[in-house]
């Protein structure tokens, strides 16, 4: 048996009173993530990597049932004796990249993605940043069926008074340095870009952050980096609701009559420009998937991350 999806544990959010072995029921049978699920996952994790000095890094989105599911996370990991490291609401690649920085031991991610608000769920990462593996998560997955059957009193996590959770880190200049030393990187593969963002249009690229984290610092990171942006997911009634990349799949394509009849935000902004020209970039909620808009004879089509990858390497082998 693997607890686990094809990118981490997923359910909708329940933050109802129950043991821990109802929260496992609860995830087979009915895919609800409840607070002691999470709190057996961290506990199980810690178990599974434990070694002296251990610590672990955790990020999160920005999903309303997610400050009781990190909360009981934390609790987990030191109760197991770890050290904690909260990042904050933050991009799924920044934890990463704090986790290889301080050397942790591990990496959890509490998201749920491209999926519904009401959705949250946790991704695990081991020391060298990648993501768990089927024997990792089925390891995990034991674990957690094997404390399910002890007593835990966990009832101070499910009191319905969750504490405001304080970041650890400064999550907008970690965020602004992690995308800087990337820039650098690919200076080095451009270096007549001199690091400059260059977006060949006369009209701003149209941004859509899925109304996650990355609406509070990403706009004006790129606006200071020298590239004009219009952020659009903010006006969205929620996260990943009728915004971001996780409405949108490769390959698709709409007349400019078509777009503008669209529900999705980012569509609906979208205005007529010559072939060629890349009118928007789409992050899902958690920031770690990409896609963009580029303009056709007829109208947008979504361009995905192989094809952006594609473009690199053939202008790369140009140059």
């Amino acid at each position: 048996m693997n607890l686990f999806g094809t990118d981490g544990i997923r359910g909708e959010v329940d933050l109802s009173l129950c043991g821990t072995r109802e929260a496992i029921d609860a995830l087979l049978d009915e895919r609800r993530l409840t607070v002691p699920l999470a709190w057996l996952a961290g506990q199980s994790l810690a178990r599974t990597l434990d070694r002296e000095g251990a610590s672990v890094v955790i990020g999160w989105d920005d999903r309303p049932g997610n400050p009781a599911l990190v909360t009981a996370v934390k609790d987990a990991f030191c109760v197991a004796g770890w050290q904690v490291t909260l990042v904050g609401p933050c991009a799924t690649p920044l934890v990463h990249h704090v986790l290889l920085n301080q050397g942790s031991t591990a990496g959890i991610m509490i998201t749920a993605s491209h999926n519904p608000v009401e959705d949250s769920g946790l991704k695990v990462f081991d020391e060298a940043g990648r993501k768990s593996t089927p024997t990792m998560e089925r390891s995990i997955t034991r674990t957690m069926l094997d404390l399910a059957q002890e007593d835990h009193d966990l009832i101070h996590l499910m009191q319905g008074l969750v504490k405001p959770l304080a970041s650890d880190v400064d999550v907008d200049e970690v965020h602004g340095a992690w995308l800087t030393a990337r820039m650098d990187d690919l200076e080095a593969m451009f270096p007549e870009t001199e690091g400059a963002l260059i977006h060949d249009a006369h009209a701003p690229l149209l941004l859509d952050l899925s109304r996650g984290s990355a609406v509070g610092w990403l706009p004006a990171w790129l606006e200071a980096n020298g590239l004009d942006v219009q952020e659009v997911s903010h006006a969205a009634t929620a996260m990943n609701r009728h915004c971001g990349a996780g409405e949108l799949s490769p390959g698709q394509r709409w007349t400019w009559a078509q777009a503008l009849q669209e529900d999705h935000l980012l569509l609906r902004q979208v205005r007529k420009a010559p072939e060629g020209t890349m009118l928007a970039a789409a992050l899902d909620g958690d920031g770690d998937r990409c896609l963009m808009l580029v303009a056709e004879r007829e109208g947008p089509a979504v361009v995905d991350g192989d094809a952006m990858a594609l473009r690199l390497l053939n202008a790369a082998a140009r140059d």
